[in-house]
């Protein structure tokens, strides 16, 4: 396969992950919005790009969502690795990065979770 046959399939997984998303999103009642902040935010991504992806949720399941995070990412596909890292979760909310598998190379998720009460969409934010 030519570079610029694995960037494409790259951005073919990467979309097909993103729809799987957002319908989990979208069934989720928790879930009162979500948006793509980072590259994808800012509209400089590319084909390498990892999704960045902020979860806003009712202040009164913030602490089931977070701790259900792992299973809420599993239903968008089966993560090769999962990875927590406290130190990048919004203040009374949740992180989690996902690593899912593709044919080109593994597709990166930063999963955040934060309260309704604390969210603020950055300026950079496409809305999901």
């Amino acid at each position: 396969m030519s570079t610029d046959d694995s960037l494409q399939v790259r951005r073919t997984e990467q979309e097909a992950l993103l729809q799987q998303a957002l319908v989990v999103l979208q069934a989720d009642q928790r879930v009162v919005a979500a948006w793509l902040f980072g590259s994808r935010g800012r509209g400089t991504s590319d084909a390498l790009s990892d999704l960045d992806v902020w979860v806003i949720v009712r202040d009164e399941f913030i602490e089931v969502a977070s701790a259900e995070r792992e299973s809420f990412v599993a239903q968008c596909g089966s993560p090769v690795l999962v990875l927590e890292a406290p130190q990048n979760a919004p203040a009374g909310g949740a992180y989690l990065m996902a690593l899912y598998p593709g044919q080109a190379g593994v597709q990166q998720v930063d999963w955040y979770w934060q309260r309704q009460g604390d969210a603020s969409r950055p300026r950079h934010a496409v809305l999901l």
